[in-house]
């Protein structure tokens, strides 16, 4: 079958042509961009929403950067339809065979293929992208420690969610994780698991002062670890 008119598969593997290649394989003597904005409204189709400018180097203009519009086959087809004319017909013919030929089982097994082979490679990229975190996570589930706030911000900075101690605090409060004015937990996040308070004593001057400490446990690291993660995307 001969190439009458370039026919490229788009992102979405959608067969797709330029409309200015096909104004000139129809032989179209009125101005591209008159003829194509006149196609358009006879067939109600929209930027986004039947056709995609881009600009492309046209010899007719020098070399120089013309605006062309990817049209689907199908749209083709319509437009060349309304034409008329026996070189209309012979490409809205070769057209459909291009169809046919792309609907054919094999094609379509392929086009699956290449699919779920994008689809894997987008899914390696998200997958490496949130690898530093998933150690991370992992690490903490293992871990029997806790730890400060203070140090949570650190690891959190270390794994490219850049924080400091009196800002995660602060997010901490905003989440509803923290009595206001203290820097001591609500009991029903101590009960979840995400934090422990420890009392600790210090001599002063006037005598042994005791007080509290609150301390984050593994799962409640791994929990502000996805919560910063989620917000940051």
């Amino acid at each position: 079958m001969n190439e009458l008119i370039k026919v490229n598969t788009n992102e979405n593997l959608e067969q797709v042509v330029s409309a200015r290649e096909l104004h000139k394989g129809l032989g179209i003597n009125k101005d591209f961009t008159n003829w194509f904005k006149q196609q358009a409204e006879r067939l109600g189709i929209t930027e986004g929403e039947g056709f995609t400018p881009f600009w492309a180097e046209t010899s007719e203009h020098g070399g120089r950067p013309s605006v062309d519009y990817i049209v689907t086959i199908d749209i083709g087809k319509h437009i060349c339809m309304m034409s008329g004319g026996e070189k209309a017909h012979e490409i809205r013919r070769y057209f459909i065979e291009v169809e046919k030929a792309w609907n054919s089982p094999e094609m379509t097994i392929a086009r699956g293929m290449q699919f779920a082979h994008k689809k894997i490679i987008r899914l390696e990229a998200k997958l490496e992208e949130v690898k530093p975190l998933i150690t991370f996570a992992e690490t903490c589930m293992t871990s029997k420690d806790c730890i400060k706030v203070g140090e949570v911000a650190k690891i959190a900075s270390k794994n490219g969610l850049v924080i400091g101690q009196n800002r995660l605090w602060s997010k901490l409060r905003i989440w509803g994780h923290i009595i206001p004015g203290t820097t001591e937990p609500y009991q029903k996040y101590i009960d979840a698991g995400y934090y422990e308070v420890v009392q600790m004593g210090k001599e002063l001057a006037g005598g042994a002062r005791i007080f509290k400490v609150m301390r984050v446990t593994p799962k409640g690291q791994v929990y502000i670890m996805n919560r910063l993660r989620k917000e940051a995307a």
